[in-house]
Order: structure tokens, then C-alpha cells, then sequence
């Protein structure tokens, strides 16, 4: 008896209607006024059949001759259960007395209470490995990446398995800093996101500069930032509004971010103007990088003052985020990650060589196209995921905004951490990828200032990328520094 009485409670409890005054119904649920009932509600067959059941078994009658007519009256509105209960089924004052006597309604109440505590429920360290089982699956070629450079097992190997080897711990570091977030609220956990955001790319630049590949440390930086706004939001679209049609999103803040990209472009655009046409000596333009990059960094430090501080409603998460692991479990997780993920960083870096003279690829290739996937691959599916539930606002936040967070921080803090460790890393790009950032940064421009998207939008986006990607297949080694 106990379980047909919560499967019926759990069915049904949230289907109650409002009482409309002066109604009765009849079998199919329409209304007639009758002058002798003071209240009714409409019925629901299927529903009301069950919760009467369960009322006679408790040893309730309920208000009727029949199943399908249920007059309610003023009188059992004031006896304390004078209203509607399970789609329509009404019970004078003395029979809901007899329902709040018999514990039915505490009970109802009780599994309410536990089933949104379960949707709450944090999922633990292994419980977030069991929501992604193929991501999980590449957690076992992270000492494998190890094994392949100690031993020397070849450069494509290396490549491959410290490739495949980033993608699972990227998605393990992104979880951990939106655990880590909403333990620290708002401003501390903006602060730790703008930090952390793209540690991935981070790492790949640092490991890049170390071993002096200047080029694939410039295309990684160009790469990502036409990755996230052309691949990602591109997909963003095309698969949410296949499901959608029409999605809305908040113009305003995305303007912002637009407008900010626009101002990346012009910031990274002069130095490279400058160097090519007026032909400038080196040390004369990496000056201008290294004083140009203090400003973007001081205008994306204005960003998160206005996206945390005086503004922070344009950008507010559309629900409460709910962290899966403890303060220190998701410490320690980001920091296990970081560590490895950098060995793993200066593995592939590396192999770069020996897989552009084996495959003939070039390195704007390796940098523009392969390595943003290592960075951007949880980011990508996140984004998709929460733009089919309709959730625009927060898939341009990971998308369009990580772009913003390239091109204002991790640029200018990659031309920063050259200079100190003596490597003449710019802010002069080849007037080819200059070019396509400028052209990516006016289409985007043009889709979101209207604040709505569909999925043509999204396809003309990711073909934009794919013709990006085929010039970068097509350009061979030897052609690497021309482009």
C-alpha cells in the first residue's frame, strides 16, 4: 500500500490546479457554471481516478456521486484542504481534514523535500568520471604520453598520445575551476575563471617559448581565438537551433564581448601594420608589443571589474551552479592536472618538428588548427550541450567570452612571459592571419548584434572555419613562415 501511494504521489503532486469559482465538469473536463457549487476545478481523468483510489484506501470519501463530477463548497475551503488535489480531485473541509490526519500530505511534502535535495546532490570525484565515460577513457593514455617520450618511440607517437592525453585533463581542470568558483562565490570565482580559463593554452604558449617555436606559439594564440568564435559558437548554433529554431540571447552583453574583440584586432593589427609597411627594427617592435600588451591587460582587468562588479546582471549565469567536489578535492584536482598537463605540454611541443618533416604539414597547421582542439574540446561540447537546452547566454559566455580572454590576456601574457625568458615573441603577425582574425571578428559582429541565432547562422560560421583550416591543410612546410 505504501509504494502504490508514493508512485501515485510522485506522478501527480505537482499537477494540482487552481479552483475556478462557480464551476463543475463534466467527464471530458469542461466547465458549467452551476449556481449551487461555489467552487470546482477541472479534472483530469486518468489523474483524478488514481488519487481517488488512494483516497478510499486511506478511508476517505471524496466530493462526488461519481468520478467525473467533483462540486467542492465554500465550507471545504475553510476546513483546511478546500482547494484542488491531484488534477481536479476536490474533498470537502471534513475529508481534508481526514487527508492531513491520515499523514498523506506530510508524506507528499517529505518526498518533495528529497527529491530536490537529489537533484542537488554533489556527484563526487568518481561520479563526474561516470557522466563522461569516453573522456574517462583517455585518462589511461596520460602515462602512455609519458612512456612515449622517455623511451623514444617517435615523434608522431609522442605527438599523438600527448595529444589525445591534454583533452581529458583540460576537462578535468575546467570542472575543477567551476567547483572551485562556486565554493568562492562571484568575485573570487571570476577572478580564479579569468585566471584558469585557458590554462590549457597557457601551457602549450610557455612550453612553445621555451624551446624557441615562436611560430607555433603565435598560430596557437590566432588559433584559439578563431576556434572559439568561428568552431564553437558556430556549432553552438547549428545544433541548438536545429532543436530551437529561434534562440535569444542578450544582445548587450554580447556586443560587449564583440566590441572588445574589435579592439583586439586594432591592438594587434598596428604592431603589425607597423613592422611591415614602415619595415621597424626588432627591438623597436618589441617595444611597442610589450607596451601594447600592459594596456590590453589593464583593459581586460576594466572587463572583469564591469562583467563581475557594475554590471554583472548582462552576465549572469540563468541558474545557481552546484559544485560536484569539496574545496579541497577540486584544489587538488587542478593542481594534479596543471602539473601533468604541463609535462604533457612540452612533450608535444617537442615532437612538432619531426611531425611537420614527416607528414609535411605546416606549423600554422599544427598551430591554428590542431592544438586550439586540445585547448577548446571540453569547452566546444559544453557550449553545444547547454545551447540545445536553450541556454544561449551562457554558451556565448564560454565561447565568444573565451575568446575575449585570448585576445585580452593570454596574448599579451605570452609577449610578457617572453620577455623574460629572453624570446622575441610580438604582437606582429603575418598580415595573412591578421586578415582572417579581422574578417572572423566582423562576421561574428554582424550575427550578434541582433541577439537572436538559428542555425543558418551557425553553419555559415563553421564554414567560414573550414575554409580557414583547408588554406592552413594545403600551405606545405617549406611555406611555413610565408603565411
Amino acid at each position: 500500500q505504501a509504494e502504490d501511494e508514493t508512485s501515485i504521489q510522485a506522478g501527480h503532486r505537482r499537477r494540482c490546479v487552481e479552483p475556478i469559482v462557480g464551476q463543475k465538469f463534466d467527464d471530458r473536463g469542461v466547465g458549467q457554471r452551476n449556481a449551487t457549487t461555489s467552487v470546482g476545478v477541472t479534472p483530469r481523468h486518468d489523474m483524478q481516478v488514481d488519487f481517488i483510489e488512494l483516497a478510499e484506501r486511506k478511508g476517505i470519501e471524496y466530493a462526488g456521486a461519481d468520478r467525473t463530477s467533483f462540486p467542492l463548497t465554500a465550507a471545504g475551503i475553510g476546513g483546511g484542504f478546500g482547494g484542488a488535489l491531484g488534477d481536479g480531485v476536490g474533498f470537502r473541509g471534513e475529508e481534508a481534514h481526514a487527508m492531513e490526519k491520515s499523514g498523506l500530505m506530510e508524506t507528499m511534502s517529505d518526498e518533495e523535500d528529497v527529491e530536490d535535495e537529489g537533484e542537488d546532490e554533489p556527484l563526487g570525484f568518481f561520479g563526474i568520471l561516470k557522466s563522461q565515460p569516453i573522456l574517462t577513457s583517455m585518462i589511461a593514455l596520460i602515462p602512455l604520453g609519458f612512456v612515449s617520450f622517455y623511451l623514444k618511440w617517435g615523434d608522431p607517437l609522442v605527438f599523438g598520445l600527448n595529444f589525445v592525453a591534454i583533452v581529458p585533463m583540460a576537462w578535468l581542470m575546467g570542472k575543477a575551476t567551476e567547483d572551485l568558483s562556486a565554493h568562492m562565490g562571484q568575485i573570487t570565482g571570476g577572478l580564479l575563471n579569468a585566471w584558469f580559463g585557458n590554462v590549457v593554452e597557457m601551457l602549450l604558449c610557455i612550453a612553445g617559448l621555451r624551446r624557441g617555436e615562436l611560430v607555433v606559439v603565435r598560430s596557437t594564440l590566432i588559433g584559439s581565438i578563431l576556434s572559439n568564435l568561428l568552431l564553437v559558437t558556430g556549432c553552438s548554433f547549428l545544433f541548438g537551433g536545429m532543436r530551437h529554431k529561434v534562440q535569444e540571447f542578450s544582445a548587450i552583453g554580447a556586443s560587449t564581448n564583440a566590441s572588445l574583440m574589435t579592439l583586439s584586432c586594432m591592438c594587434l593589427g598596428l604592431p603589425t601594420i607597423y613592422a611591415t609597411i614602415l619595415s621597424a627594427a626588432t627591438a623597436s617592435e618589441l617595444q611597442i608589443s610589450r607596451t601594447v600588451s600592459f594596456f590590453l591587460i589593464f583593459v581586460y582587468i576594466q572587463y572583469l571589474i564591469f562583467q563581475l562588479g557594475t554590471h554583472s546582471f548582462l552576465f549572469a549565469d540563468e541558474e545557481e551552479e552546484t559544485a560536484d567536489l569539496p574545496l579541497w578535492g577540486a584544489a587538488a584536482v587542478l593542481l594534479c592536472c596543471s602539473v601533468m598537463c604541463s609535462f604533457c605540454s612540452d612533450f608535444l611541443v617537442s615532437s612538432i618538428e619531426g611531425v611537420v618533416t614527416k607528414f609535411n604539414l605546416s606549423k600554422e597547421f599544427i598551430g591554428i588548427i590542431l592544438l586550439p582542439i586540445v585547448g577548446n574540446a571540453a569547452e566546444h561540447y559544453t557550449s553545444v550541450i547547454v545551447a540545445m537546452r536553450n541556454k544561449m547566454d551562457l554558451s556565448l559566455a564560454c565561447a565568444v567570452g573565451s575568446s575575449c580572454q585570448m585576445a585580452l590576456f593570454v596574448t599579451p601574457f605570452t609577449v610578457l612571459v617572453g620577455w623574460a625568458l629572453d624570446q622575441p615573441m610580438s604582437l606582429d603577425l603575418h598580415a595573412f592571419e591578421l586578415l582572417v582574425l579581422v574578417m572572423s571578428v566582423l562576421i561574428i559582429t554582424s550575427i550578434l548584434q541582433d541577439g537572436y541565432s538559428h542555425w543558418l547562422e551557425g553553419s555559415m560560421l563553421v564554414s567560414a572555419y573550414c575554409v580557414i583550416a583547408i588554406i592552413y591543410f594545403f600551405e606545405e612546410a617549406q611555406y611555413s613562415e610565408i603565411i
